[in-house]
């Protein structure tokens, strides 16, 4: 799953201007909440869903809009899932090192 240069460049401006305007609370492990993402939601940002007398393009923006940022979302995820199985993988390796070393030790 690959993502144009020009979403990936969008979901970089859209995250430092969502940082620079609010923080988003942190889980003690420095990711966002998984409440949040699990819901599969995207997160308020200020636009605003289009009304009956809005044209059929305005709809259909905001109906692009709503699908890009459920794949960023659920992009997001895969990262995070990926993240946390590489830190598992890592932690896994340190404990072989170490039970050999112990081993050797003895």
């Amino acid at each position: 799953f690959q993502l144009t240069e020009d979403v990936v460049n969008r979901m970089k401006a859209s995250s430092q201007s969502r940082r620079d305007n609010q923080r988003s609370p942190r889980a003690s492990n420095g990711t966002a909440p998984s409440s949040l993402a699990a819901e599969g939601k995207p997160r308020p940002t200020g636009v605003q869903p289009p009304k009956a007398s809005d044209s059929a393009a305005e709809q259909d923006l905001y109906r692009r809009y709503v699908e890009e940022q459920t794949l960023v979302q659920e992009e997001l995820l895969w990262l995070a899932k990926r993240e946390r199985e590489a830190a598992n993988e890592a932690k896994e390796r340190n404990s072989i090192i170490e039970e050999r070393q112990r081993a050797a030790q003895l």
